[in-house]
């Protein structure tokens, strides 16, 4: 299955980079609390683009404005691929569902160090993000 996922970053008063990352309610076994990009499973029929677009808008009510494909990457959990897109949007504003997020954050590459990453995202940060 096919989950894609959103790299929005901002700048902070520091000039530093800052990456959205959420943390779900759902259970994943023993990653279950880790942070990660937002997106989320294709739907049939769907394109990757329109899957990003419904999960950011549903999940923290961004506007997805453009979306460039960066990588795709094997993900965490058996028999998925992560496709990973590098996404602007209209607003920075997050208005996050509380019913499906637990938490929702922009941090640095030096606060992601300190939280728990799923591996994938850890991977690919380190092999595709450069600051």
């Amino acid at each position: 299955m096919k989950i894609v996922l959103a790299i929005i970053s901002r700048l902070n008063r520091q000039k530093q980079n800052e990456y959205l990352l959420v943390s779900t309610k759902d259970y994943y076994g023993k990653f279950t609390g880790f942070y990660y990009p937002p997106g989320g499973h294709l739907d049939k029929g769907e394109s990757e683009k329109e899957c990003l677009y419904r999960e950011l808008k549903e999940e923290l009510g961004l506007e997805l404005l453009e979306a460039e494909k960066i990588a795709e990457t094997k993900a965490d959990t058996p028999g998925d691929v992560l496709v990973w897109y590098s996404c602007r949007v209209k607003s920075l504003e997050l208005d996050p569902d509380k019913s499906e997020l637990n938490k929702a954050g922009f941090f640095t590459r030096e606060e992601m160090e300190k939280l728990k990453v799923w591996p994938a995202t850890r991977n690919f940060f380190q092999e595709h993000i450069k600051d």
